[in-house]
């Protein structure tokens, strides 16, 4: 049977990641300002009981440090958190004038920008391969960044892209690059990079204060990421994954409950309280279903294997062990990344499946199983083993 190898793994090292308590105080005030044009205060009493309000709001419903403990946020540098008067970043250069921050317009350009200098970093130093998988549910650009790279560079380069599958499109991204290595009419196609280019923090909404705004805007982080695909060769030397089953489904009845959509000025997120739930209820029999015709049990998978789940938010975590009882080593690797990065959407889990690769205390030949979910509600999972 045909394989896939997963193997190449690089992220992201140009900008530092910020304390999640610095990122959520300096939101805080983002809010507030906002909050206190929205309502046309005129004293300083008025503009305290605001920030006291906000404030509480965001101790109250966001998350906070003892789940994450840095996200990165590519809009933000070191100067806003300065003491004084408040830093406005580029986004929100004009929000005393218009407390929306920058048009969607202005925020695909931000992207751009930050994709094309991500990118033209990696390929300095990494070979151009047969086909790129462009991965992102962040940003819009056509001709892609991704795209301009390979005018400028190369002409034999394919470029696919897999957008707005939101944090579970690593699944279909490796479909993707497997119907690329395999396709009899695609002729010596042999190495496909798959690059996920996530900027969340283009789309934090400070207009509202609800508490899931407040929830997406602590949860999520930006991610960068690219990882080589190639058919499977068992006489490989290379630290990899090798991908020996893919499967997705849509959970009925839940569409409303996760959506991703284009707003007046940035994409804007709906995320319900009942999303847990349905993952609750969906997951147990899925992983079933994945596992079917593989060589193990569930009991083997559960006891004897990786799981690489993505942290859409550390409940869906604490649910989804708790209802198929696995243990704190298994699911490891998933709170890691969750505490070091925060949600990246669709680049987080090729970060988890980073830290499994480059963890010499994982041995070659350990199975590992990996979810994600994202709006449909969509559930997708793949097994693994180490190489």
């Amino acid at each position: 049977m045909s394989k896939v190898f997963l193997s190449a793994f690089e992220t992201d090292n140009r900008h530092p990641a910020f304390p999640q308590e610095k990122l959520n105080q300096l939101f805080t005030k983002y809010l507030s300002t906002v909050q206190c044009l929205i309502r046309n205060t005129s004293s300083k009493e008025e503009a305290n009981a605001v920030l006291q309000e906000v404030n509480e709001r965001v101790k109250k419903y966001a998350v906070g440090k003892n789940y994450i403990e840095y996200r990165k946020a590519s809009v933000i540098s070191e100067q806003q958190f300065s003491k004084g008067p408040l830093q406005l970043p580029e986004l929100y250069k004009d929000l005393y004038s218009d407390h929306n921050g920058a048009t969607a317009y202005q925020r695909m350009e931000m992207y751009y920008d930050e994709v094309s200098d991500y990118l033209n970093t990696v390929y300095a130093k990494r070979q151009l391969p047969d086909d790129i998988v462009h991965v992102t549910c962040t940003g819009f650009s056509s001709p892609s960044p991704v795209q301009d790279l390979i005018s400028t560079k190369a002409l034999k380069t394919g470029v696919s892209n897999c957008f707005y599958n939101d944090c579970y499109a690593a699944f279909p991204a490796i479909k993707m690059a497997a119907g690329i290595l395999f396709n009899p009419l695609l002729k010596n196609q042999n190495s496909v990079d798959l690059v996920h280019t996530e900027m969340l923090s283009l789309h934090v909404d400070i207009r509202n204060i609800t508490p899931e705004n407040l929830v997406v805007m602590s949860l999520f982080g930006d991610g960068f990421v690219t990882y080589n695909a190639s058919k499977y060769d068992a006489s490989t030397n290379s630290k990899g994954l090798i991908v020996s089953k893919i499967k997705e489904h849509i959970i009925a009845g839940s569409a409303e409950h996760m959506q991703w959509k284009i707003d007046s000025h940035n994409f804007k997120i709906t995320l319900t309280p009942f999303v847990p739930g349905f993952i609750h209820d969906a997951i147990e029999g899925f992983v079933n279903e994945l596992i079917e015709d593989s060589s193990m049990s569930m009991n083997d998978w559960i006891n004897n294997a990786i799981w690489a789940i993505h942290p859409g938010g550390p409940k869906i975590l604490d649910l989804i062990q708790k209802k198929l009882g696995l243990t704190d080593q298994s699911m490891k690797y998933s709170w890691k990344i969750l505490k070091e990065h925060g949600n990246m959407s669709s680049a987080t889990i090729p970060h988890i499946w980073k830290a499994i690769i480059d963890d010499d205390k994982v041995p070659a030949g350990m199975p590992v199983i990996s979810l994600a979910f994202g709006p449909g509600l969509t559930a997708c999972g793949m097994l693994m083993e180490k190489r």
